[in-house]
This record gives C-alpha cells, structure tokens and sequence, in this order.
C-alpha cells in the first residue's frame, strides 16, 4: 500500500457560498456533472496557461505521461456521462502546451458498484480505501513505456477515491510515479460567501495512516 501521494487542483468550490465567484464555481461543478464541461474548455485552458506552477507540478517526470480517468462510482454504461474523462480530455492540452506528451488511457473500470462519497455525510459513512479497491479492476496495459502516471477526477474531497486507485495502479505497476489532478478543490477553510478568486492552483499530499486518509494543502 502506498503511504502518500501528490495532488493538484485547478479551481477552488464554494459548495454554498451566495456570492457571484461563488455561483460561478458552483456553476462549474454543475457542468461537469452534467457532461457540458466543453463549454469551459478554453477557458480552462487559458487560465492554467497562467498558472506558473502548473509545470512544476510535473518536475522530474518523463516526456510522456499516461493520463488515468477516475471511474464514477457504478459500473460504466455506454453513453453515460464520466465527467473525468471528459476533463481529462482538457487536461492533454493542457499538459502538451507545457512541452510534454500525454495519452489518455482508462485502465481503472469499477468492476462492482459502490456507494457515492457525495452522498455520506461523515468519514465514517463514505467508503474506505479498501472497499473502493476491492471494486476496482486495471482491464489493459498501460500503453506509454513511462513509469509518470497521472490519475485526473472532478472534484477531491478526502481523497479517499483518488488514494485507491492510485493504490490499485500501484499494486501492478509498483515503479510508477503515480499523482493526482482534479478540476475543484472544496475548501472548508473558505467562507461560504466565497471572496477569494476561485482561479488557484492548489498543491499538496494525501497521506494514509491508519486506514484514513488524510488530505493536505501544501502551497497554492
């Protein structure tokens, strides 16, 4: 089992914030899991054009990354919307702007449905690590030679979801450089009116002890 992983995000979520900034990320979210993120897309791509983090996130990796969608909670149907596979169409252009290489590749299905996280209320209710991975299966190879795998989600919360799949990638490709970028970043320490711009990128670890994950903002 892995004992930490590195995380980014793009934006920040006001959840209940009544503000304009704060309508606006919620719109966003709305978006996304509605399947309309191309209506967004340039314009998240300019904006982390202008993050001058965003490269540094991908320090010392290969030329070449494999991009991981997180699957949704039930089993994958056709037709049905997965809003981190269509991020993570924005994120190859994202990433090739910066001079790298990047393919998408959905590896990770979910071989048994699971209870939505959205829906628990407290830790103790949502599913742990170790349910997720149980329901989790890797159905190919992964296509790139490279060991820089990057797992991408709408939204991360205690990064619970995020730590078993990149623990379930890890048990099968135990060399690899595995990290995580989501699209919102829900900020409890934010107010509810939200002030702050909702344009930042945010930097940290989601550590693992004792069965509980424990998600960390390390600069933004």
């Amino acid at each position: 089992m892995l004992s930490d992983i590195k995380w980014a995000t793009l934006y920040n979520y006001s959840p209940r914030g009544t503000t304009y900034i704060a309508k606006l990320s919620q719109n966003l979210r709305q978006g996304v899991k509605s399947g309309l993120i191309s209506r967004w897309q340039q314009l998240i791509i300019n904006r982390v054009a202008s993050y001058q983090d965003f490269k540094s996130f991908f320090t010392n990796v290969n030329e070449n990354i494999t991009i991981v969608p997180i699957p949704r909670s039930a089993k994958n149907q056709p037709n049905q919307v997965w809003p981190s596979c269509d991020i993570a169409q924005i994120i190859v252009q994202c990433i090739n702007a910066i001079g790298l290489q990047a393919i998408i590749h959905p590896v990770l299905e979910r071989s048994i449905a699971i209870r939505k996280s959205s829906n628990s209320f407290t830790r103790e209710t949502r599913p742990t690590v170790d349910e997720h991975i149980r329901t989790l299966s890797i159905k190919n190879e992964i296509i790139y030679q490279s060991n820089d795998i990057l797992l991408v989600d709408d939204i991360i919360t205690q990064g619970v979801t995020a730590f078993a799949c990149a623990s379930k990638i890890h048990e099968k490709y135990p060399n690899s450089n595995i990290k995580v970028l989501a699209l919102l970043n829900p900020d409890s320490n934010l107010s509810y009116d939200l002030d702050s711009d909702i344009y930042q990128f945010n930097i940290g670890i989601i550590e693992y002890k004792n069965g509980i994950t424990i998600r960390k903002k390390l600069k933004c």
